[in-house]
Order: structure tokens, then C-alpha cells, then sequence
């Protein structure tokens, strides 16, 4: 019976919980976890754990506990007796299908450029400004080109250039402390 620890564990256990049965359903619960075995109706035979050495009893007294943000990864749950183990236990296997993001490389981030645009008020930095763009476009060989595209990305980085030289903001330096 789960009466009461639904939340750690599901119906389908077997045999008469103990007070070590007890204890173990406090520290699934304290550490926030779910107990596999008894999530999934097995027939019996498949659900205990542990035979007495007489043969006559059985029991399931091994688990299997994960993370309960993990318990739906977990499709089946279940004992195999005939596993040759050399113990009176049986071997528990949970089959689980997960699903991992890929690993991918961040690649570095660029700061975006901070610029004093009110220095364009200035005339001599005007002057600058424009030299600079013409410069650079003629460098390009603005001349030559002919698709509207290349045009506007080859004056974006001119314009762009010229802002770095003369426009940019100086950027403070962080405390080291």
C-alpha cells in the first residue's frame, strides 16, 4: 500500500512494508526522488527482488530511486530472477530513454559599439567622419560595384569604421577589487 506516498511512489509494490520500508520512503522524500520498481504493474514474479534461502519467501527489498524530474524518462521497470547472480537477490533493470541537448560551442559575443553621435555636431569631427567613410569606400572600390547589396554592406562598414575611429565611447575599466 502507498497510501500517502503517491508522490515517491507508485501502486504496484509488493509485501508488507517494514520500518526500514519507512525510512526509505523519508529519504525519497526528503531528497526528492521516486522509487521505479513500483511504478509499472509487473507480474509478481518480476516485481520481487529477493528470495529467502528456503525458496519459500519473496520479497522486494532492492530498488531503484531517481530524481523525480527524471521518473517519466523511465518506461519500464523490473526484476529478472533467472539471472545468473550467484545471490539470493535478483538483478533490478529500469529502461529509460533520455533526451540531451546538443553540446554546442558558444561562440564569443561581440560588445556592441557605444558611440557619442553629438560629436558629429563638431565640425573638425565631421570632417574626420566623412574622410574616413570616403577613404575607406575608395579603397573598396566603391566605383565597381554594381548590385545594390555589396553597395550598402561596403558603405554599413565604412560608416561603421569611421564611427570607431571617431565617435567611439571609451569604455571604463572594471574594478579589480
Amino acid at each position: 500500500m502507498n497510501t500517502g506516498w503517491d508522490h515517491v511512489m507508485g501502486p504496484y509494490g509488493i509485501g508488507v512494508r517494514n520500518d526500514q520500508g519507512e525510512r526509505l520512503l523519508q529519504f525519497a522524500q526528503e531528497k526528492n526522488m521516486f522509487i521505479c520498481n513500483t511504478k509499472y504493474p509487473n507480474k509478481p514474479s518480476r516485481k520481487w527482488t529477493w528470495t529467502s534461502p528456503s525458496g519459500r519467501d519473496r520479497n522486494m527489498i532492492d530498488y531503484v530511486l531517481i530524481q523525480k524530474n527524471w521518473a517519466n524518462a523511465i518506461h519500464q521497470c523490473r526484476s529478472f530472477p533467472s539471472a545468473d547472480l550467484s545471490s539470493d537477490h535478483a538483478l533490478a533493470l529500469c529502461n529509460m530513454s533520455i533526451q540531451l541537448n546538443r553540446y554546442r560551442k558558444r561562440q564569443p559575443t561581440l560588445k556592441k559599439n557605444s558611440w557619442d553621435l553629438d560629436r558629429l555636431k563638431d565640425e573638425i569631427t565631421q570632417m574626420f567622419y566623412r574622410g574616413t567613410v570616403t577613404l575607406t569606400l575608395e579603397e573598396h572600390g566603391v566605383k565597381d560595384i554594381q548590385t545594390k547589396n555589396l553597395l550598402s554592406s561596403a558603405l554599413e562598414s565604412a560608416m561603421n569604421q569611421a564611427a570607431n575611429e571617431h565617435l567611439a565611447v571609451p569604455h571604463s575599466k572594471e574594478n579589480p577589487g
